[in-house]
C-alpha cells in the first residue's frame, strides 16, 4: 500500500496528485497509474544498490504529466528538470510511460550524486541504457569510421544530438563495458569518439607574469568554448571605458549592457588576445545581434561555438586581455559581495578563499539549446591590486558560479604552495651592450601594456650579435627596453 504524506491527501481526493514510496510525488492522471509507481519505486532501489543517491521523503521528485506545448513536441515521451520529470502518459512508439520514467530518474540520480563529473552526452548515454528502452538493440558488428567522428563533432557542437546520433549512442552504450561504480565512464569513449567528447572537470594555474603553467589537472587538453569568460578580451578590447563602469557589467555578466559597446570594440586587438585557430573574422556591417555575441561567448547564427580553446591557450587569452588592461579588471574583486554578480550567491565556505587572496574572479556558462548547464567556467587571478597569478577552471554540467566548490580546494593548496610575494622578479639583461645590437620578437602576436610589452604565447626570442653575450635566448615575461 502506497504511503500518503498528509498535505498530499486533500489533493488527491480531487485527483491531482499521488506518491510511490514516499521519494516519488506523481500528480494529474499519472496518479492512478499502480504499474508507473511500481517502477519507480523498483528504479530507486536499483540505483540505490549502485550507489547512487536518489530523491528521498525529505526531498522528493515530482513527476507531472505534460502536454504537447513549447519546446516539449508530441515526439518527446519524459523531459526532466533537477527535482521535477515530465511524462507523457501514452508515449509514441513501441515503448510505455514505466521505460520513460527510468530514464528520467537515472537523470534525477546523477544529479544528485555526480556533480558534473558526466558529460551530458555519456549521462544520455547511461539513462538510455538503464531505462531499459536500448533492450531490443544490438551491438554494432563494426564501428563506423565516419558515423562515429559525425557523432564526436555532434557532442562537441553542443547541440541537441539529431536521431541520427543518438541511434549510434545507443549502440555504442549496448557495447561498452560500464563500471560498477555510479558515475563510472566506459573506458571505450576515449579511443571511439576521441578526447574531445569526453572531457570532464580540469584546472590550470599560471604565473601571470611569465605565462609559465605551475600546475594543472583533470582535463585541461580539450578545447571547449569557454562561455562568458570571452568577456575578459572583449572588455579589453574596447576603447576608453570607464572601469568602474565597465568592472560592474563583468561581474554582474551583463550581456545587453556589454553589447552597447560596440563602438568601442577593437575587433583587430580582441582577435590577437585569442588562439589563432578560434579567431573570428572581424564585424561586418552586416553583423546581427547574435553574430555580435559570438564575441562574447554565445553561439553563432547556425548554433555552433566557433570560438573554443584549451586551458593553456584559454589561461593565455586571460592572461594577454589582462596585461593589455589591467585596471579594467579590479573590480572583479567584488564578484561575490556585489549584489547581483555572478557568485553572490554562493555559500561563504566557497567565497572565503577569494577574499582571503584579494582575487579577482571571472564565471561562464555554456548551456544546451534547452538551457541546461553543459560547462562551467572559472577564471582567478590574484592579488587584485597586482595580479601574479591566474587559474582557470572548469566543470562539465555545472554553470560557471558553481565551479567554486571544486575550485576552493584548489586555491586554498596554493595560497600555502606559491606565495605572491615570490611569484615575480626583474631581472636585468644585456644592460652593458649597445640597444642596436640586440633584438627581441615573438612568434606570436606581441602585445603593450602599463607593465611592458608581453606576447601572447609569454615568451620572446632574444637574439644578441654582442661580443661576448648568448647569440640567442628565450626569456619569458614582461619586457621592458631600457632605452623606453
Amino acid at each position: 500500500m502506497t504511503t500518503i504524506a498528509a498535505w498530499i491527501r486533500p489533493l488527491l481526493r480531487f485527483g491531482y496528485c499521488a506518491e510511490a514510496g514516499a521519494a516519488i510525488l506523481f500528480f494529474g492522471s499519472l496518479a492512478h497509474s499502480p504499474d508507473l509507481h511500481d517502477a519507480g519505486v523498483a528504479a530507486l532501489a536499483e540505483l540505490i544498490e549502485q550507489g547512487y543517491r536518489v530523491p528521498s521523503e525529505n526531498d522528493p521528485v515530482r513527476v507531472f504529466p505534460t502536454l504537447t506545448n513549447g519546446q516539449f513536441s508530441a515526439s518527446h515521451a519524459g523531459g526532466w528538470r533537477p527535482g521535477a520529470i515530465y511524462l507523457r502518459q501514452q508515449p509514441q512508439g513501441g515503448l510505455d510511460a514505466a521505460v520513460y520514467l527510468r530514464h528520467e530518474l537515472f537523470h534525477e540520480a546523477s544529479h544528485r550524486s555526480c556533480g558534473g563529473l558526466w558529460p551530458t552526452w555519456i549521462e544520455e548515454a547511461a539513462a538510455m541504457r538503464f531505462s531499459g528502452e536500448l533492450s531490443n538493440v544490438d551491438a554494432p558488428s563494426q564501428l563506423n569510421a565516419a558515423e562515429l567522428e559525425a557523432l564526436a563533432a555532434d557532442i562537441r557542437s553542443g547541440n541537441q544530438l539529431s536521431a541520427k546520433a543518438r541511434s549510434l549512442l545507443g549502440r555504442l552504450a549496448v557495447t561498452a563495458d560500464w563500471p560498477a561504480r555510479a558515475c563510472g565512464a566506459p573506458p571505450q569513449w576515449q579511443s571511439w569518439l576521441g578526447s574531445n567528447a569526453s572531457a570532464g572537470a580540469g584546472y590550470l594555474l599560471m604565473n601571470l607574469i611569465s605565462g609559465r603553467i605551475l600546475d594543472q589537472g583533470g582535463d585541461s587538453q580539450t578545447a571547449l568554448p569557454p562561455g562568458s569568460l570571452l568577456k575578459i578580451p572583449y572588455a579589453a578590447a574596447l576603447r576608453n571605458a570607464n572601469p568602474e563602469v565597465l568592472t560592474t557589467e563583468l561581474a554582474t555578466s551583463d550581456t545587453y549592457k556589454l553589447l552597447q559597446r560596440r563602438a568601442q570594440f577593437q575587433p583587430d586587438l580582441y582577435r590577437r588576445f585569442l588562439p589563432e585557430a578560434s579567431r573570428p573574422g572581424p564585424p561586418t556591417a552586416q553583423i546581427d545581434d547574435q553574430g555580435w555575441r559570438v564575441f562574447l561567448g554565445e553561439r553563432d547564427t547556425d548554433g555552433r561555438f566557433p570560438i573554443v580553446a584549451d586551458l593553456p591557450e584559454l589561461a593565455l587569452t586571460m592572461r594577454a586581455a589582462m596585461l593589455s588592461q589591467p585596471s579594467y579588471f579590479q573590480g572583479l574583486a567584488q564578484n561575490g559581495s556585489l549584489p547581483g554578480s555572478t557568485l553572490a550567491a554562493r555559500p561563504d565556505s566557497e567565497l572565503a578563499i577569494l577574499r582571503r587572496l584579494q582575487a579577482m574572479a571571472k564565471t561562464g556558462t555554456v548551456s544546451s539549446a534547452d538551457g541546461q548547464a553543459e560547462i562551467g567556467h572559472l577564471m582567478v587571478a590574484w592579488p587584485a591590486g597586482h595580479p601574479v597569478y591566474l587559474a582557470v577552471f572548469r566543470q562539465r554540467g555545472v554553470n560557471g558560479a558553481g565551479v567554486l566548490a571544486y575550485a576552493s580546494p584548489r586555491l586554498q593548496r596554493w595560497q600555502q604552495q606559491y606565495p605572491a610575494e615570490f611569484a615575480a622578479v626583474r631581472v636585468r639583461l644585456l644592460s652593458a651592450t649597445e640597444r642596436n645590437s640586440w633584438q627581441a620578437d615573438a612568434d606570436c602576436p606581441e602585445l603593450n601594456g602599463p607593465a611592458g610589452r608581453f606576447s601572447r604565447c609569454g615568451s620572446f626570442t632574444l637574439v644578441s650579435s654582442a661580443r661576448g653575450s648568448r647569440s640567442v635566448r628565450l626569456i619569458a615575461g614582461l619586457l621592458n627596453d631600457v632605452g623606453e
